[in-house]
């Protein structure tokens, strides 16, 4: 397989993405990372899962919550309650 002139600089092929030979994994994850940093961003800032969800391009609230908590192991509202309770100093009794 021959290099094309986007993927010579990174030393990867064609077939290979560059967020294959960058990150050493496919485009999907590196996608899906960048949102999942993004969405802990902003429900530390805002708590607001529609709002969260509608910025990231999720069709529904629904939808981003089933891939937060597929990521996380918490629903954007427990995640956003536990951020909150951090700042705070607060913790659980």
């Amino acid at each position: 397989m021959t290099s094309g002139p986007a993927t010579r600089p990174l030393g990867c092929s064609v077939r290979t993405s560059p967020a294959q030979a960058v990150a050493g994994t496919g485009a999907r994850q590196v996608i899906d990372d960048r949102r999942l940093l993004e969405a802990r961003r902003l429900l530390d800032h805002s708590g607001w899962t529609a709002a969260v969800a509608a910025h990231l391009g999720f069709p529904d609230a629904a939808d981003f919550g089933r891939f937060f908590r597929n990521r996380t192991g918490l629903t954007p509202a427990a995640y956003a309650a536990r951020e909150e309770r951090q700042q705070t100093g607060s913790g659980p009794s």
